[in-house]
């Protein structure tokens, strides 16, 4: 809930994922210097840990939840969309 890094200066038709792939942060993140502390415990025991919500264009990892692309899916999918959906509008909306 809170802007860690910015990357800027990349060509505009970079694709996303390809932009995300050069990044300083991507590096961090894979190297376990960003998003790897903050672990949260729910009530139940499950443990959830700092991520980021992005888009289709973007690779499922760890620490980086992405929706799922298709038509038809079951209910349960897409509940998942809806609200990984509205976690990305808000991060949007704060930028």
């Amino acid at each position: 809930m809170r802007f860690l890094d910015i990357v800027t200066g990349w060509p505009g038709g970079m694709t996303v994922s390809r932009l995300l792939k050069c990044s300083g942060f991507f590096k961090l993140c894979e190297g376990g210097q960003r998003l790897n502390e903050n672990v949260r415990t729910l009530s139940g025991g499950v443990e959830v840990r700092e991520y980021l919500v992005g888009g289709v264009g973007y690779p499922l990892l760890p620490w980086l939840i992405t929706p799922y692309e298709s038509n038809g899916l079951p209910a349960s999918i897409s509940a998942f969309n809806a609200v990984h959906g509205a976690a990305r509008s808000l991060a949007v909306t704060a930028f």
